[in-house]
């Protein structure tokens, strides 16, 4: 066989390439460009100035209809506007998602991470080390807030290895759901329109939404990270969280306030009374003093006739302006225990300066808790993805343990149970003691049996007065605020 001939096989015979067209041709997993986007679909309109500024409750329903059959658009668009407008709202949201954040404050990432592998562990820090990892924590916690929330890992290759160069937080209003096949979908806020998706949200009388006339965009299982809220147990993610609860609440808020603004308007201000002489018979004098008449309101000042007068009458409409308050503060209250599980405010009136406060800080450290689970079950499961996708058989798993910060109430029972344990024989260990209280302790000096009946008896004298001095606190507190109630009252 000679060369050519032998070319001619080559080129088209068993090594030829076969050409194949951009439909066939297996689709390209991008790791390290970020699929989905921030922005938002065109033809929104007036959504944020008119629609969600006049909340009707046919509109709430459609709202809520899209979302329960797998569009989450409208309501998400609506509770981001919501966090703009209701500074209420939008602080209790903030300190429940900031409560655990502090107590990252002064630790690094080697104390994060637990692993007796150290291959792993420096891998599993370099990856934190080159994102926003505390934004990253934070946003987890949105998922409590809004029932789901997914992330978009976006890796870089380096050294033979995948590293997370960013993991946004992906808007919830891009967000769909597939309830027969039970996956979350991710709208084309490019190929897609605000009017499209109306038309398309019109058939929410239907069991389902038709999600197939909807462009969506495609993205690798392996950049995905969801968080599901442990507030709420529907297949559908948008179901669950408090969303609804704090939409709803705005909604009577905003009505509320509008009444009360128009209220004020009418009666906050003396209604103003013009007297005029009866033999005023020039019409442009008359005008004149209608006109300063009326801006005596805002300018409080006028120029009038010696014998026209100007009389100011109280409305006397205080008590019917306090509704309005009240009626707000029921909903900031309301607020505040959906998200906090509490209302300070509100517990001190009920029960005590003492009680409420230590009540709040127990549910507040179940919340604490509940959110700190969340956050590490989140994070190993990130870090496991990220192991397995880059080593094949790895010998541990690293952990992330959120730091628990102990307070100086729980640092001062336990020393108050060693004081216990050694009054009745029993040593602590010195290096338990260290540990426990992050202190560094000398070597014990002896005492004699006086000196310590001697140090017993000043311990219980100081514990006996500073009880003595939170009751005197309690009922100083106490009678202040009964002073407070019957003021108001008369």
């Amino acid at each position: 066989m000679d060369f050519s001939s032998i070319l001619k096989n080559i080129s088209g015979g068993f090594f030829r390439r076969e050409q194949i067209t951009a439909a066939e041709a297996p689709k390209k997993k991008i790791f390290d460009t970020r699929v989905t986007t921030t922005k938002n679909t065109s033809n929104i309109y007036s959504l944020y100035s008119e629609e969600f500024s006049s909340l009707s409750i046919e509109r709430l329903k459609y709202y809520f209809e899209c979302s329960r059959l797998g569009m989450n658009f409208w309501k998400s668009l609506l509770f981001e506007e919501i966090r703009k407008r209701d500074l209420h709202i939008s602080g209790v949201i903030q300190t429940r998602k900031r409560t655990i954040m502090s107590q990252l404050r002064n630790k690094t990432l080697d104390q994060l991470v637990t692993s007796e592998w150290d291959e792993g562990k420096k891998f599993i820090m370099d990856n934190f080390a080159g994102i926003k990892f505390v934004n990253f924590l934070s946003d987890i916690i949105e998922a409590e807030i809004q029932g789901v929330s997914t992330f978009e890992k976006i890796f870089k290759f380096d050294k033979g290895k995948l590293y997370l160069s960013q993991i946004p937080l992906i808007p919830n209003h891009l967000l769909l759901y597939d309830d027969i096949n039970d996956v979350y979908q991710y709208l084309d806020a490019g190929s897609n329109d605000a009017m499209a998706l109306r038309t398309v949200g019109t058939t929410s009388f239907l069991d389902r939404i038709d999600l197939s006339r909807i462009s969506t965009i495609e993205i690798a299982p392996e950049k995905l990270l969801e968080v599901h809220s442990l507030d709420g147990n529907s297949q559908n993610g948008f179901q669950n969280g408090m969303i609804d609860s704090l939409i709803w609440c705005y909604f009577f808020k905003s009505f509320t306030l509008k009444d009360w603004a128009i209220f004020l308007e009418l009666y906050a201000m003396p209604a103003r009374i013009g007297k005029y002489d009866s033999l005023m018979t020039n019409k442009q004098d008359y005008d004149n003093f209608a006109k300063a008449v009326e801006n005596f309101g805002s300018l409080y000042w006028a120029v009038i006739n010696k014998d026209n007068d100007i009389d100011l009458v109280d409305s006397n409409k205080t008590a019917s302006s306090q509704v309005y308050e009240t009626f707000i503060n029921y909903w900031d209250t309301k607020a505040s225990i959906r998200v906090l599980g509490n209302n300070i405010t509100a517990e001190v009136q009920k029960h005590g300066s003492n009680a409420a406060l230590q009540t709040a800080k127990s549910i507040s450290d179940e919340i604490a808790n509940s959110d700190i689970l969340l956050v590490e079950d989140t994070v190993n499961a990130l870090i496991e993805s990220l192991i397995r996708l880059n080593y094949a058989n790895p010998p541990e798993i690293p952990k992330f343990k959120f730091p628990i910060e102990k307070s100086l109430a729980d640092l001062q029972m336990k020393s108050q149970i060693y004081v216990n344990l050694a009054s009745i024989g029993f040593k602590p260990v010195k290096e338990s003691v260290e540990e426990e209280f992050d202190i560094e302790l000398e070597d014990a000096v002896p005492v004699n049996a006086e000196e310590k009946i001697k140090a017993r008896e000043i311990l219980k004298a100081k514990e006996e007065k500073e009880k003595a001095d939170k009751e005197y606190i309690d009922e100083y507190l106490e009678e202040l605020w009964q002073i407070n109630k019957n003021n108001e009252e008369e």
